[in-house]
């Protein structure tokens, strides 16, 4: 919602290029998406158990 409120936002005071605009937040979005992914390998590889509740 924040994204679309800055997009109107931005658009009153200037001409946007949504291609420009909405791809930034691709790039940060992939950015997050690498880090997880690169988190998850190296717990998955340490050879940790994963935590089990009932036991």
């Amino acid at each position: 919602m924040e994204i679309l409120s800055t997009f109107f936002d931005t658009a009153t005071r200037a001409t946007i290029n949504p291609f420009n605009f909405f791809g930034f937040f691709t790039m940060h979005s992939n950015i997050i998406l690498v880090v997880v992914l690169l988190v998850a390998s190296v717990v998955s590889l340490s050879g940790r158990r994963q935590f089990s509740p009932g036991r």
